[in-house]
């Protein structure tokens, strides 16, 4: 059974939404040549911990996603395991870690297989923006 609550919209305006109906798609499978160095940008540090993490938290905080498919790399799966899910309290939302595609649509596609039936919203959002607010998760959702 999922709650109905009262949000603020843009501008002021008040709009419902269902509590933790949305589910997150995080393609995080990019190698990041274009930045070069040793690791994709997507595990570089940002304050002590890798980009991906601060994304992740944002949406493991959001009370609008219920649930996150996280999409890396095959050969990223050790890397992500230990130096972003293994930090900090982990992340209940996760439902499942999948392996990406060379390319950045394959890597949605294969999110998007990773949904259910009864996931009637889905968002996507890039693994290397970890600035991403909860009102605007809200208004994408809404």
């Amino acid at each position: 059974m999922s709650t109905t609550l009262r949000a603020l919209g843009p501008e002021g305006s008040i709009f419902s939404m269902a509590h933790s109906n949305a589910v997150a798609i995080i393609p995080a499978a990019g190698r990041g040549t274009r930045v070069g160095g040793d690791l994709p940008k997507q595990y570089r540090q940002l304050q002590g911990k890798p980009l991906l993490w601060h994304t992740l938290s944002r949406f493991e905080s959001s009370p609008t996603v219920k649930e996150i498919i996280l999409v890396v790399h095959p050969d990223d799966r050790a890397l992500c395991r230990d130096q972003v899910l293994g930090v900090g309290d982990g992340f209940a939302k996760l439902r499942q870690l999948v392996d990406g595609g060379s390319e950045r649509f394959e890597s949605v596609r294969a999110g998007l297989r990773a949904t259910g039936e009864g996931d009637e919203i889905v968002v996507v959002h890039d693994a290397v923006r970890p600035f991403v607010s909860e009102a605007l998760i809200r208004r994408v959702v809404a």
